[in-house]
This record gives C-alpha cells, structure tokens and sequence, in this order.
C-alpha cells in the first residue's frame, strides 16, 4: 500500500511539473502584434487610410486598435479604414485576443500617424511684370511638399489644357510668341502620381494686354480683369 501511494504521489508531481511547464510555454510563446498604416505614415486630410493588425497565429482572433493608449470602438476586425482628418493624427497600436480561451497576445509597437492639411500650390511668373507681343512668358507651379511625385495640371479661365514637360518638384507653362488670345487667368494645381489626392489650387495670375504689352499680376488684380472683359 505505502508503494502504492508513493506511485500516486509521484505521478500527482510529475503531473503538477508537466502543467507549469506547458503555462510557461505558453506564456513565453505569448504572440506579439504587429500594426501596420497605409499609405505610410504620414497623410493629407481626406485620404483614406487602412489600419491593419498582423499576428503569426492568424486564426480565431479577435482585434483591438487603439489611438493614444484608447480603443477604438468599432475594430475588432484585423483591418480598419477610415477617411484622415487632423483629430485622427496620433498613435496607434493593436492586439488580438483568442475567442474560446480570452488568451490575448502582446500590444503592438506604436505607429505614429500624421495627417495635414493639403499644399496649397503657387504660380510665380517669369517676367512678372511686363511683356510685349512676341515675346515668351514663363508661369511657374510649385508644391512645398515632402512628396516629390507630383504631375502638374494649368487652367486657364476660358479653358483647361495640359501642362508642358513634367518636373518632379516644379512645373512651367510657357507661353510663346505672346499675343492677345493669351490674355487670361490662370492657375495650377498638383496630383500625386502614387495615389489620387490633389493639392489646393493656386492663387490666380492674370495676363491682361494694354496696347502693345501685357501685364502680369496676382490676385489683387484679379476682380479688374473680370470687371473688364
């Protein structure tokens, strides 16, 4: 009887070992999250960003985003979308949590998101003040911006036409051989070439013809030039 029960005892220990071991496993194999933005990590006001939580274990998990240490109410799938503005700039992170067992892997490293305002293009003119007929006027468009990728579009108040020959960082329109169907208004704006946003458009140039020159100004003059024409 006595090695009966020591045989039991032994076992009783062997199992107790056997089950810290596998909690140690288990928590030692804890899964940690990953979380990821796109497009990058810094976006313009109105883009559409996709928040997504990423655990080697994929399966039977249920997510949890959070901005600056708070939850997110609505993700509890691993991707979220949402459309930027300023309020959403900030730092987030994600974890998963098992459905059946409530066993919840390790927060994720924070990603700081950055969202701002949209650049506002600029035109600059190049003589910026007067021109005669046959010579050439030179409108330049340019973005302060951390992108370079932007291609350049010109309106013009009695139509819109494509620019000349692309510049990552600036775009021309030049206007040769100048003559009165030349007097205008215009304008520019940029288009990112990797995603859909545009820049704000431009403060007006008007070209305005007084007898045998042209004259260059900005918006000040903007409202003469339409009062006139």
């Amino acid at each position: 009887i006595i090695i009966i029960i020591i045989i039991i005892i032994i076992i009783i220990i062997i199992i107790i070992i056997i089950k810290n071991q596998l909690l140690i496993f288990e928590f030692s194999a804890r899964p940690k999250a990953e979380v990821t933005v796109v497009p990058s990590d810094r976006v313009f006001r109105g883009e559409t960003v996709t928040l997504r939580c990423d655990l080697e274990e994929g399966i039977d998990w249920t997510y949890s985003c959070y901005k600056d240490d708070s939850a997110i109410p609505i993700s509890t799938e691993r991707v979220y979308k949402f459309i930027s503005d300023e309020s959403d700039a900030g730092k987030y992170t994600c974890r998963g949590e098992k459905k059946r067992d409530s066993r919840r892997s390790e927060i994720s490293d924070a990603v700081t998101l950055t969202v701002s305002d949209l650049p506002r293009a600029t035109v600059t003119a190049d003589p910026d003040r007067f021109v005669f007929m046959g010579e050439t006027i030179t409108l330049k468009c340019a973005i302060e911006s951390h992108y370079s990728d932007w291609r350049f579009h010109w309106s013009k108040y009695s139509s819109i036409f494509a620019a000349g020959k692309k510049n990552k960082s600036t775009e021309t329109l030049t206007i040769e051989s100048v003559s009165e169907s030349d007097q205008d208004i215009y304008w520019c704006w940029g288009e990112r070439e990797s995603r859909p946003m545009k820049s704000q458009k431009s403060e007006a140039v008007s070209v305005k013809v007084e007898g045998e020159c042209f004259t260059v100004c900005n918006t000040e003059c903007t409202v003469f030039i339409f009062l006139i024409q």
